[in-house]
């Protein structure tokens, strides 16, 4: 039944064994390429693709208006998502399923953006950018669950630490260090290497741990 499952769980969660540092950096890892992501898309990838569309004058107004759709995606499908899988068990784990799930949505939106670069697109990559926010959230809210899950009281400050640290490298990489390559190669270079990163920082990520099912 569902409440000897949680009691169960709860037998797993007081018995965690410690997680060495290099675990504890693996299972952050695939946040260093989110983060990566979403910081060359608002800060470097969206602006530029806008701005070839409508021209400068009008960037401003429909980059808001992208940010805001991405905003409320999210707002409103994570804790949703986050609730589904909280409820979820399975042989395959209770979050590794929706984490794989919500990246393999998200990479046909990484695609669609990537080839989104005349007029005639821009609304197709406002709808891939709103498509993203959802389906991302799938996958998002999952892997948010998986320091309480997996990782002892006693570690979950150190833990969050190594999660902080591949948030700022994120941002430092898609924000800044790619920012000086969107001139001389254009988007889909970007997004091809972006794809390729979350990629591999997934499979990393999963493969560091095996979670209660």
């Amino acid at each position: 039944s569902a409440l000897w499952h949680r009691i169960d769980y709860c037998c797993v969660a007081f018995n965690m064994k410690d997680l060495p540092w290099w675990k504890q950096l693996l299972l952050s890892l695939y946040w260093f390429s989110q983060s990566s992501f979403s910081a060359a898309c608002l800060v470097i990838l969206l602006p530029y693709q806008v701005k070839l569309m409508v021209g400068e004058e009008a960037k401003g107004r429909i980059l808001g208006v992208c940010v805001l759709i991405g905003a409320i995606g999210s707002a409103v499908s994570a804790p949703i998502f986050g609730h589904v899988s909280d409820l979820s068990h399975s042989r395959f784990g209770r979050r590794k399923p929706y984490i794989v799930i919500g990246f393999l949505t998200c990479i046909g939106t990484y695609v669609g953006m990537a080839f989104c670069t005349t007029p005639s697109l821009l609304y197709l990559l406002m709808t891939c950018w709103g498509v993203n926010a959802i389906t991302g959230s799938i996958g998002i809210s999952a892997y948010n669950a998986l320091i309480p899950d997996l990782v002892p009281v006693h570690q979950r400050g150190a833990a969050s630490g190594w999660m902080g640290i591949m948030t700022m490298l994120g941002y430092c990489l898609g924000a800044g260090a790619l920012g000086f390559m969107v001139e001389k190669t254009g988007v889909l270079p970007i997004y091809m290497l972006l794809i390729g990163l979350n990629v591999a920082c997934l499979i990393a990520t999963l493969a560091s741990f095996t979670e209660y099912q």
